[in-house]
């Protein structure tokens, strides 16, 4: 078994043998920046290629019939006028970031919590913040499948559901109309991948039983995916 010796290696490993990473982790100081740092620049670039090469005439009537269509035209036209590339670049890629950094945050905060039924669990809210980042690495390759999609395309009236072509919403074809759409789009190839890199870095930093760290990891992802459901079938 080759040995972890820098956090770009980690990155790397943590995608296919991820133990060895997360036991590495704890005790390696300052190797998260790394993936925070990909995270963040490669998940925003399929937003970046997407608005800057789009039909903005076409996105912004297709946005409107399919999200505004009861609403009064002054509304609309509103809407319209704020539906610009600048904005929609700058609104898409500052959310993304910052999307990312609060939902991290929360997780890691629930990971605090939750990991203090192991007495001898020594981790800190930093800690596990840290471990969310390595753990959310799948997502760059979604971003890239993403990425290569929009810039291979020939056209430039590409649906939104481009911008991640891993979720269900995408391989379904399901509008942005439907109530089931934001369900759809949140459950990903990666999502998957994400609980089992969770799983296997509680398992190395406490001492938590095999399925309960398993429960731990899976359970965010199933309350905000049933309250989804049930705000859709509703």
């Amino acid at each position: 078994m080759r040995e972890i010796t820098n956090p770009l290696q980690a990155c790397l490993d943590v995608l296919i043998r991820p133990n060895p990473v997360f036991a590495r982790l704890a005790t390696a100081n300052n190797w998260s920046w790394v993936p925070f740092v990909l995270l963040v620049v490669i998940s925003i670039l399929p937003a970046y290629a997407y608005f800057s090469s789009v039909d903005m005439d076409w996105y912004q009537e297709l946005i409107i019939n399919q999200t505004m269509a009861n609403v009064s035209p002054a509304e609309q036209d509103a809407a319209r006028s704020g539906m610009t590339r600048e904005n929609m670049i700058a609104l898409t890629l500052m959310f993304a970031a910052l999307g990312m950094i609060i939902v991290n945050a929360v997780l890691a905060l629930y990971l605090n919590l939750i990991t203090r039924m192991d007495p001898e669990q020594v981790h800190s809210f930093g800690d596990w913040y840290g471990m969310t980042w390595w753990v959310n690495m799948p997502n760059i390759i979604g971003a890239a499948l993403s990425l290569l999609v929009i810039s291979l395309s020939s056209t430039n009236q590409l649906p939104p559901e481009s911008l991640n072509v891993t979720s269900l919403a995408y391989w379904l074809d399901v509008p942005m109309s439907s109530d089931w759409f934001s369900l759809l789009q949140s459950v990903r190839v990666e999502s998957f991948w994400t609980i089992y890199l969770l799983a296997a870095g509680i398992s190395q930093w406490t001492q938590i039983k095999s399925n309960t760290t398993w429960l731990i990891a899976a359970l965010p992802y199933g309350i905000v995916w049933g309250i989804w459901t049930l705000a859709a079938a509703i």
